[in-house]
């Protein structure tokens, strides 16, 4: 009876509780993080809607950043200062406004980025097609040889 009572008033002996929080699926969470505009957070809210009990955020970070940190998986580059330069289109498509007649239109976004340069450059453009890249390389080029003077990099010159 008495410790009934004890249990009651104090919960069950440490030890006797078991952990039942349902595992999250790391594999499962790296695979969602490389699509475009998911997060961990999102993640996390998704793991919450089907199970309520589950692990809060910090935890849940904890558990799938010590799984990922196992597998660091890399390949090494060496860079010298404006040696590269990284070109692409973002994946993401901004949404470009007509001045003059206030049509929105999703566009695509030039990226460059210099290796281990403090130095990006973005430009929109309604497609890739009209895109001129050509003014865009020529563009880096400056640039890229502007810091290569400021970081002892490889620049045009």
């Amino acid at each position: 009876m008495e410790a009934a009572l004890e249990e009651k008033l104090y919960g069950p002996p440490l030890g006797a509780v078991a952990n039942v929080r349902p595992m999250l699926d790391p594999a499962y969470i790296h695979t969602e993080r490389s699509r475009p505009g998911v997060t961990l957070e999102l993640l996390h809210l998704e793991y919450l809607e089907k199970h309520p009990d589950g692990y809060r955020y910090t935890q849940f970070c904890e558990i799938y950043r010590r799984w990922a940190k196992q597998r660091r998986l890399s390949m090494r580059q060496v860079h010298h200062a404006g040696e590269k330069l990284f070109v692409d289109y973002s994946g993401k498509k901004p949404a470009i406004v007509d001045q003059k007649t206030g049509e929105v239109i999703e566009g695509e976004l030039f990226v460059a980025v210099w290796a281990i340069v403090t130095k990006a450059a973005a430009s929109p453009f309604a497609d890739e097609l009209s895109s001129p890249f050509a003014n865009e390389d020529a563009r880096c080029d400056r640039v890229s040889a502007d810091e290569g003077r400021n970081h002892g990099g490889v620049g045009n010159t």
